[in-house]
C-alpha cells in the first residue's frame, strides 16, 4: 500500500512538473519604440501567464534600445533572449513557446537570426525538440487557439492541425508575362489571407513593376519574373489552420526551387501581411534566398 501511494505521489509530481516544463518567451518589437500602453499590456500578459511555464521571459527590444533602428533592436533582443535561455539551460527542456508582439519585418528577421536555416548566428538548440508559436487576437493580449508547431532538425513543420491544404488555395508557379532573362529565377510568393483581390493586385504590381504606391517597400532588385499565389480567407473560414498556410508556402517554394535548372540561383520575394505567427514561422523555415518585402499601408 505504501509503495502504491509513493508511486501515485511520484506520478502526480511528474505530471505537474511536465505540465510546466515549457519555457515561454514573450517578444515585443514594434515600429514605435515608445509605445508605453502596448508595453504595459504585454507586461500584464506575462504576469497572467507565469504559472503556465517553468520560466517565462519578457524581452522588450524597444526598451533595450529605444533610439536604435529596427535591425539593432532585433539583434539586441535576440542576444538577450539567447543569454537568458542559456543561463537556464532552456535549450535542453524539450520545447519553447514564443508569444510575439512584433511588426512583420521584425518577426521575419527575428525568426531568421534565431531559428533560421543555414544562418551561422542562429541559436544553438541542443536537446530542444519543439517550438510552439502563438498568435494574439487582433490588437489584444488574448491568445488565439491556433498554434504553429515546429520540430527540430532545422525546423520542420508538425502535421497540420487540420488537413492541409483545407481552405488553402494554391496557384503554383506562373511566369509574369515574358520575364527578362535575369528575372526568370526570382519568384514572388504572394500570400493573401483575407480574401481581398485588391491585395493580390497590389502585390503583383509591386513584384512586376516595383510600384511603391502599392504600399510595398520595393526596389528594382525585388522585381520578379513569376509568382506563386497562396490564398485563404481567415475572416470567413476560421477553421483554416495557420499550420496549413505555412506548409503550403514552404511546399510551393520547394517545388519552385526544384524546377530551376540551377537551384542555387533561385530567389524569392515574400509579399504577406499577417498574422504575425505565420510571418515568424516563414522566417524560420524559408531559406535566406527568400526576402520579405515590407508592407506599409498608405
Amino acid at each position: 500500500m505504501i509503495a502504491i501511494l509513493g508511486l501515485l505521489v511520484l506520478t502526480i509530481a511528474w505530471t505537474a512538473l511536465n505540465v510546466r516544463t515549457r519555457f515561454g518567451v514573450v517578444i515585443f518589437l514594434s515600429t514605435t519604440p515608445d509605445d508605453l500602453a502596448q508595453n504595459l499590456r504585454m507586461q500584464g500578459f506575462v504576469d497572467r501567464h507565469r504559472d503556465k511555464h517553468l520560466k517565462l521571459f519578457y524581452v522588450n527590444g524597444n526598451y533595450l534600445a529605444p533610439t536604435a533602428d529596427r535591425d539593432a533592436r532585433i539583434t539586441l533582443a535576440q542576444r538577450v533572449m539567447q543569454e537568458r535561455l542559456s543561463e537556464e539551460s532552456a535549450w535542453q527542456v524539450g520545447s519553447i513557446d514564443f508569444y510575439l508582439r512584433c511588426d512583420f519585418p521584425s518577426a521575419y528577421q527575428l525568426a531568421r537570426v534565431t531559428l533560421g536555416r543555414g544562418d551561422d548566428n542562429a541559436m544553438p538548440f541542443g536537446g530542444l525538440g519543439r517550438i510552439r508559436i502563438h498568435q494574439f487576437d487582433h490588437g489584444s493580449t488574448t491568445l488565439e487557439d491556433d498554434v504553429i508547431e515546429l520540430t527540430h532538425h532545422r525546423w520542420v513543420l508538425q502535421p497540420a492541425t487540420s488537413p492541409a491544404p483545407q481552405g488553402v488555395r494554391v496557384t503554383g508557379y506562373q511566369p509574369i508575362g515574358k520575364p527578362r532573362l535575369e528575372l526568370q529565377n526570382r519568384c514572388a510568393i504572394v500570400v493573401n489571407l483575407f480574401g481581398d483581390p485588391a491585395s493580390i493586385a497590389k502585390a503583383r504590381r509591386a513584384a512586376n513593376g516595383g510600384d511603391p504606391s502599392t504600399g510595398y517597400v520595393v526596389e528594382d532588385r525585388d522585381r520578379c519574373g513569376g509568382e506563386i499565389l497562396i490564398e485563404a480567407s481567415l475572416n470567413t473560414e476560421p477553421a483554416v489552420s495557420h499550420q496549413a498556410i505555412v506548409a503550403a508556402v514552404v511546399n510551393e517554394w520547394e517545388k519552385f526551387v526544384k524546377s530551376r535548372d540551377d537551384a542555387s540561383r533561385a530567389q524569392g520575394r515574400l509579399f504577406v501581411h499577417g498574422p504575425v505567427a505565420i510571418v515568424f514561422a516563414l522566417g524560420a523555415l524559408l531559406p535566406n534566398s527568400v526576402e520579405l518585402v515590407p508592407y506599409v499601408p498608405r
